[in-house]
């Protein structure tokens, strides 16, 4: 669960600095989704590693995207 939470945190955290498109993405996440739920969701990602956070006992899978603004900032 915790994993989840991790990757689902973090997708949100990425999409903090991108245009309203990719806001509503990033919309389509929720709590507790898996990592097959969140790649339908918002597609297959560019990259996917597990990493360890500084004071956690676990990895966490971490799925990268990239996302263009529909209009350049």
């Amino acid at each position: 669960m915790r994993l989840r939470l991790g990757l689902v945190l973090l997708a949100l955290a990425l999409a903090a600095g991108c245009a309203s498109a990719a806001e509503d993405q990033f919309g389509k996440l929720a709590p507790g989704m898996t990592p097959a739920q969140v790649a339908k969701a918002l597609g297959e990602p560019e990259h996917i590693k597990r990493v360890r956070f500084p004071g956690h006992k676990r990895d966490y899978l971490v799925m990268e995207y990239t996302m263009v603004p529909e209009v350049p900032t």
